[in-house]
């Protein structure tokens, strides 16, 4: 994206199946927004995506920009595991879109759960923007870090 002009930018975005080639992109987004997190490994990324799930990435032109993975058996059915879109195409709908892709391969009346750490106020943000409730906090998931649980009942 030239001189970070955005229009016309989103109608060009595409969300397609996720291969094991976007895991070194998807790491490096986020290792960039989570800096020093030791939870985020190439082996993580690579065995999530690998577990039976919902993985899709968003592209723009030829470029992987951002991608969400869904484990159907995780600490309950249907955890997202990891959703990262590049720092340089936030706010322009591309979670949104990802999220939305998994929703719509889900059964109806499928609940959705995932986590993120009680500092990340625009993760935070975004996910109840999108429908999820706030369950709680548990002090394990983060190297000892606190971290809401997020749920979305019934698709």
């Amino acid at each position: 994206m030239e001189n970070g002009r955005t229009e016309g930018v989103p109608g060009k975005i595409r969300i397609v199946k996720m291969e094991k080639s976007d895991v070194p992109i998807l790491l490096e987004y986020g290792k960039r927004h989570w800096k020093d997190e030791g939870w985020l490994t190439k082996e993580y990324l690579t065995s999530s995506f690998g577990q039976a799930g919902l993985s899709y990435v968003a592209k723009y032109e030829k470029k992987t920009i951002g991608g969400v993975i869904l484990v159907y058996e995780d600490i309950v059915r249907n955890w997202i595991r990891y959703v990262i879109v590049d720092k340089e195409f936030r706010n322009l709908g591309v979670g949104g879109r990802l999220l939305a892709t998994i929703f719509s391969h889900m059964k109806a009346g499928e609940s959705v759960f995932v986590d993120t750490g009680v500092t990340d106020k625009k993760a935070i943000m975004f996910y109840e923007k999108m429908g999820f409730k706030n369950r709680g906090e548990v002090k394990s998931l983060y190297e000892n870090k606190s971290a809401y649980i997020f749920l979305l009942p019934k698709i």
